[in-house]
């Protein structure tokens, strides 16, 4: 459950990068997040958050040639931002961290259904599209 909190802070962070057109600064970061010195239990959850938002940005060109090569008939830009978010949190998470897939997906899909889905549609393309994502990089 921690981590959840951390992965729907860094959605709402790359929505509003995706918006704003330009990347929050580390001091930007902290203020938005309330990061101080001392690491406790809430602050370990934003480490972990901008962890996330760094890491996808940092690799956005990879992490989006995956999502387009996972995606059939559909393009990247034509998700709406918190979708595309999700996405790109997920494909980081399997590619560049020890999470076991099953998690993240599910972790991701949990977050679609709360953020995202309207009428259930959006959580089994993201399904599709993640599972799609895993095999790519796992095998």
């Amino acid at each position: 459950m921690k981590r959840t909190v951390a992965r729907i802070k860094a959605m709402m962070l790359l929505v509003m990068t995706d918006i704003r057109k330009d990347i929050y600064s580390i001091d930007e970061l902290n203020n938005i997040l309330s990061v101080d010195n001392e690491l406790t239990e809430f602050e370990s959850n934003d480490i972990f958050c901008i962890k996330i938002y760094k890491g996808v940005l940092k690799n956005i060109k990879i992490i989006d040639n995956i999502i387009n090569i996972s995606m059939e008939n559909w393009t990247l830009d034509r998700l709406s931002s918190v979708d595309r978010a999700l996405i790109r949190i997920a494909t980081y998470e399997m590619k560049y961290t020890n999470t076991d897939k099953s998690i993240i997906i599910n972790e991701i899909l949990n977050i679609t259904k709360e953020y995202s889905n309207i009428d259930d549609k959006q959580t089994k393309f993201n399904n599709g599209v993640l599972d799609k994502i895993g095999r790519f990089i796992y095998e």
